[in-house]
């Protein structure tokens, strides 16, 4: 496995990478896409560690722990992270870091 950090309660708001096809969110089993499928989606965050620290270009990933979730970053920016001291999302009060954790690979 490879060397990673995990920061609780925090993601990187934007930064998407199209090029690693993360312009939206990626599941585990994408037939589960949608909101109505929620609950059936199970928890995936070691897998998507495992998977995405391997991906070439991937230098970190927001997982959604409520939807089970993943977007992929090719950068790091910590200017658009959002956490208990950013708690802002496009300029209004946001708690929507409490449901993210931020691996850095």
């Amino acid at each position: 496995m490879s060397s990673h950090t995990i920061i609780e309660q925090s993601y990187q708001e934007g930064g998407h990478c199209k090029s690693l096809g993360g312009n939206g969110a990626v599941y585990q089993n994408e037939t589960l896409r949608g909101r109505d499928k929620e609950s059936k989606r199970k928890y995936w965050q070691p897998e998507a560690i495992e998977r995405y620290s391997k991906k070439e270009g991937c230098v970190g990933i927001s997982y959604n722990g409520r939807c089970h979730s993943v977007y992929l970053h090719s950068e790091i920016d910590p200017t658009l992270w959002r956490n208990i001291n950013t708690p802002t999302f496009r300029g209004k009060p946001s708690n929507r870091h409490k449901k993210h954790t931020l691996i850095i690979f």
